[in-house]
């Protein structure tokens, strides 16, 4: 059992970029699309990768960490109990080049922190201020 959780910013590397999406990759996955009955998923596993995705989006909404500044790449290892930084996140370019920050609208930068300002939460609201 493994999964990956997995936090792409805009500014920072993709998916692509990390190496976790290829086309061969969606190509295989869209090929398999509902044939899961055999490979069932397994509720535990996916309540851990849950909740580590739900810590890392309380994290950006109240930057309580004060360490979320880029991309994260956690890849678990159900068999061994483990969570672990992917070591595909190191050699991922600092910067994308499949999409550029300039496509995404009104870009905020505070605190090395790039945000996009959406209005409906704290977070968000937060920058309006510096704008």
């Amino acid at each position: 059992m493994m999964g990956q959780v997995i936090l792409s910013m805009p500014g920072f590397a993709c998916m692509k970029c990390m190496g976790f999406l290829t086309d061969a990759i969606l190509g295989k996955e869209a090929a398999n699309y509902g044939r899961a009955a055999n490979r069932s998923q397994v509720g535990w596993s996916n309540a851990i990768l849950a909740a580590t995705a739900v810590g890392i989006a309380v994290d950006l909404i109240t930057d309580w960490s004060k360490s979320i500044r880029g991309p994260i790449f956690m890849s678990y290892d159900g068999n061994q109990r483990t969570m672990n930084p992917d070591a595909r996140l190191i050699y991922c370019p600092s910067v994308c080049p499949h999409y550029e920050v300039s496509i995404l609208g009104v870009v905020v930068r505070h605190n090395n922190l790039i945000a996009i300002p959406c209005y409906l939460c704290h977070f968000c609201t937060a920058f309006k201020k510096y704008e």
